[in-house]
């Protein structure tokens, strides 16, 4: 289970693990969803734990999926003791993580947006338009006050996972950045049924392509914003 916060890198890695022979990853967890959930969500809660999701969806010999926690809303002190109980031991977790300036950067001026292969091959002058727009990003208007609310919850939903992690058999901590580098880590972590060349083969296809950085103007106030997103993630 690949557990994170928005915008931290989850899809793509997701996506690429399901290329992986043997491996299935096609839907996403949700908990305590304020969001409409779609119908490639599965819900976590009253006795629905994600171990009983997962065996139930599919013949493969691996099975997976992610959690990205809700990026507007404080998560309780509890929050992390509930999640933790609906996390069986024995699921092998993945923490992505990112710094949180990065992270929020890229959720205020790029918002949900990502890019596939198909979509970067596509003749569709609209959709390239689209694209192009949203790799360059758009000037954030969000209050500043609200801004630094939204950094405090990506740490809190960090700390969330933290109890989830010292629940489990086994975790894996992964920074956005190291994800191709540690390619190999990971799959021999989630045990997956794949050879090195399969492994190659999976990381290089960019399925979903990684995007890449925004210019830090976007978001006003940002040097104020980088300092306290420096003191965050040292903590």
């Amino acid at each position: 289970l690949i557990v994170s916060n928005p915008r931290s890198g989850s899809t793509w890695l997701h996506s690429t693990l399901n290329l992986l022979p043997g491996t299935c990853t096609n839907y996403e967890i949700a908990w305590r969803p304020s969001y409409t959930l779609h119908p490639f969500h599965r819900e976590i809660g009253l006795g629905v734990t994600v171990k009983s999701i997962l065996k139930n969806e599919t013949d493969e010999s691996l099975i997976g999926s992610k959690l990205v926690l809700d990026p507007h809303h404080l998560t309780d002190i509890t929050g992390g003791f509930d999640l933790a109980k609906h996390i069986d031991s024995d699921i092998r977790i993945i923490h992505l993580h990112r710094s949180y300036f990065d992270n929020l950067l890229s959720a205020t001026a790029r918002g949900s947006f990502n890019i596939s292969s198909q979509s970067i091959s596509s003749e569709n002058s609209n959709t390239n338009t689209d694209n192009k727009q949203h790799l360059k990003g758009s000037v954030v208007k969000t209050p500043v006050g609200e801004l630094i609310r939204r950094l405090i919850i990506l740490f809190i939903n960090d700390l969330t996972i933290h109890h989830v992690t010292k629940r489990a058999n086994q975790y894996l901590d992964v920074n956005y950045r190291e994800i191709h580098e540690r390619r190999f880590d990971i799959s021999e972590f989630i045990n997956a049924p794949a050879s090195r060349y399969d492994i190659d083969q999976a990381f290089n296809s960019q399925v979903t392509q990684k995007l890449p950085s925004l210019d830090h103007s976007l978001l006003p106030h940002s040097e104020e914003l980088q300092k306290i997103s420096t003191i965050l993630d040292r903590s």
